[in-house]
């Protein structure tokens, strides 16, 4: 069980204190990174760039006895029908061969620096393949099968993994017209040994309840690979979707558990610990995160919410079978 390195506020303190409060309540932290695309694409060496920017939060982590997941945002995190806003800023494109050679390079170095217990490839293909034009679907492709390739021939010996939207993967988010399933990534994505799951269901579901059992197992249970969750929950604050509550936040933790069960999933990740103090993050990301603010197990300065107990309870259980 893990979480997210996110923390409530846009500083490096926060960060820290993130992760202290992490120690007894997790075994892993999820990495979730953007590029920086213009150092890299303008000639800094990506080892240079990894041990600048990751490797002292991973090496912190790993003083706590957290392990490190590592997922790169090979498109735009809250828009994935484009590439990111710095690889865009650069005026390159993920469809040339040197931006796909430059990403390879920046995992290349996480491997080497960091060396993840699992190593994210891309995220949500699946919502990548709905929402971006066909060429940038067919670069991300490309280019996860050229570092995969990449990180085995250096050794890499962690595991692999892409992440699939499960709204998306059920037809559930506007204009799609029915069950889609996973089929298609898995054939794009040969390399994946983990299947990361990214789930928000408040977007198409009232109550945590309403959530069918078989919400993960019938998009995996053919594929005989590995399902761990990697981003998602539950709001206890109003924002998109319906009413909620702290109440209902712990209650879909619990539900929650249900469908993981059903998988057998190898790990759970929580998007965040603590809610997100918006107020302290620049106003661009701001905006974009209002609809994640309150998916924290504890509020904005760490306080327990009613699903801290819930989170608690599980990974007792866990830890005692």
């Amino acid at each position: 069980m893990g979480f997210s390195r996110v923390p409530p506020r846009f500083d490096v303190q926060t960060q820290l204190l993130c992760l202290d409060a992490m120690r007894g309540r997790a075994e892993y932290v999820l990495m979730q990174e953007a590029l920086p695309w213009a150092e890299l694409l303008a000639g800094t060496p990506a080892a240079s760039l990894v041990a600048r920017d990751l490797a002292p939060l991973a090496g912190y982590a790993a003083a706590l006895g957290l392990d490190v997941v590592y997922l790169p945002e090979i498109t735009d995190g809250l828009a994935r029908g484009r590439e990111p806003a710095a690889l865009l800023a650069t005026g390159r494109s993920l469809s040339e061969a040197s931006v796909r050679q430059a990403f390879c390079d920046y995992l290349l170095a996480v491997a080497q620096q960091i060396n993840p217990a699992t190593m994210g490839l891309a995220t949500e293909t699946n919502a990548v393949r709905l929402l971006a034009p066909a060429v940038l679907y067919h670069s991300v492709v490309q280019a996860v099968r050229q570092g995969a390739a990449a990180l085995r021939d250096a050794g890499y010996s962690g595991e692999l993994m892409i992440t699939l939207q499960v709204e998306v993967a059920w037809g559930l988010m506007p204009g799609q017209l029915g069950f889609e399933g996973i089929s298609v990534d898995l054939q794009d994505f040969p390399a994946a040994q983990m299947l990361g799951l990214s789930s928000y269901p408040y977007f198409a579901f009232i109550q945590p309840e309403d959530v069918p059992l078989n919400y993960y197992s019938r998009l995996v249970s053919t594929s005989g690979t590995p399902v761990m969750v990697v981003e998602g929950g539950w709001p206890s604050h109003p924002g998109i979707g319906g009413p909620t509550s702290g109440d209902m936040q712990a209650r879909y933790l619990s539900h929650q558990a249900k469908l993981l069960n059903e998988v057998a999933a190898r790990g759970l990740t929580q998007l965040m610990l603590a809610d997100l103090d918006l107020g302290s993050w620049p106003a661009e990301q701001a905006a974009g995160l209002a609809s994640f603010a309150s998916l924290g197990v504890m509020d904005s300065a760490f306080g327990a919410k009613p699903a801290l107990a819930v989170w608690e309870s599980l990974r007792a259980r866990r830890l005692l079978r």
